[in-house]
């Protein structure tokens, strides 16, 4: 895991407005979710692991499932999961065995970054900040 420092890190914003001009980049709302608290997650690359950027925010004054939250916004990070080359993910395998393995866990919930990963993070921030100044 990589932290940015980040100009949108401690503004508050309307939730609506965060998943309007968010999810229009590609943006979704990252399974881990609470009332309280949640992610915007940004798929970066699916190349032998998946790069996320993430967006953190907390709910302010309230729970996220209101027509008017505001959040906060926390620290954004960069995420790598990386996955076992050796499983076998392809049809191939047989509708039952795709059945139950489609969605494999990670074997490295926070692998390593590259110094090029890093960069690539750092310029899909800065355009998340311009749509959000």
């Amino acid at each position: 895991m990589h932290k940015f420092q980040s100009s949108i890190e401690g503004k508050e914003f309307p939730l609506v407005l965060l998943e309007d001009r968010l999810k229009k980049e590609g943006y979704v709302i990252g399974g881990g979710w609470e009332y309280d608290h949640g992610y915007f997650d940004l798929l970066l690359s699916q190349q032998g692991e998946y790069l996320y950027l993430r967006l953190p925010f907390e709910a302010e004054g309230g729970e996220l499932d209101k027509d008017d939250s505001t959040v906060r916004m926390l620290q954004p990070f960069l995420l790598s999961h990386q996955y076992d080359p050796d499983r076998d993910q392809d049809a191939s395998s047989g509708a039952v065995s795709a059945a139950f393995n489609q969605f494999q866990s990670p074997e490295n919930k926070d692998a390593s970054l590259s110094p090029e990963q890093i960069e690539h993070g750092q310029a899909t921030l800065n355009r998340a900040e311009k749509l959000l100044s």
